[in-house]
């Protein structure tokens, strides 16, 4: 049994009950890199970096810590389409999950003294990327198919729009598209489903609007022309 939900503000709720006595909970953000403007490509996937760096309530440690110390497992990607964060815990931690996500992904603070640290980890996952034979031959069969937009665009983005980037105007582009209508939370495990409603209800309820789904994507492709979904991950 699957049991669908979708609150006053937009977000979907996704309940798979299980008898494991694990539970997975997965943040899948209605944006990826093909919602890039040119000057943003590699957003998406800073910003997965960024959301790990710490919010008003823990600090980066904390996050992974508390999370690390229940015997749990934490940890995100971007691809084209999607942003995702996941946390699979033992059932009986699965409210501590839930609120360590919305802490991430609704409360960041984009602190300074994390920010250029993590832009110089991302530039040289860019190298890296660089000089990878098989990245590279991956890349640019997208680049033939789909040209320099939409799909034809690394996921990770270009050292150029990296280096460009500020704590400001990746905070910009949180607040743009980190509306609760554009997530959906997935909870999978031995779980109350009635429990977790409400407090999922407590945790992400309260921000945001439904204004922003659906909507549509303008990617510059033929939108005909659709590959599997890969992924760059943290």
């Amino acid at each position: 049994m699957i049991i669908e939900r979708q609150l006053p503000n937009g977000l979907e709720l996704v309940i798979k009950p299980t008898s494991a006595p694990v539970v997975a909970i997965h943040v899948w953000v209605d944006v990826g890199s093909i919602d890039e403007r040119p000057a943003e490509a590699g957003y998406c996937h800073f910003l997965e970096h960024m959301l790990f760096k710490g919010t008003s309530s823990r600090t980066t440690s904390e996050i992974a810590g508390v999370v690390e110390g229940s015997g749990g497992d934490m940890n995100a990607f971007t691809s084209f389409e999607h942003t995702v964060y996941h946390i699979t815990i033992s059932n009986t931690r699965w409210r501590l999950a839930n609120e360590i996500l919305a802490d991430m992904v609704l409360g960041s603070v984009f602190k300074p003294g994390e920010f250029s640290p993590e832009q110089e980890v991302i530039l040289e996952e860019i190298r890296r990327s660089e000089d990878s034979p098989d990245r590279q031959l991956y890349q640019g069969l997208y680049s033939m198919m789909y040209g320099s937009a939409g799909y034809g665009r690394p996921v990770i983005g270009y050292p150029r729009t990296v280096k460009a980037c500020t704590a400001a105007s990746l905070k910009k582009f949180w607040k743009r598209w980190y509306s609760p209508s554009l997530i959906t939370l997935v909870v999978c495990g031995d779980v109350d489903p009635g429990a977790v409603e409400k407090e999922v209800i407590k945790r992400w309820g309260k921000t945001g609007n439904a204004a922003l789904r659906p909507r549509r994507r303008d990617a510059g492709f033929d939108q005909k022309i659709r590959p599997s979904r890969p992924t760059f991950g943290a």
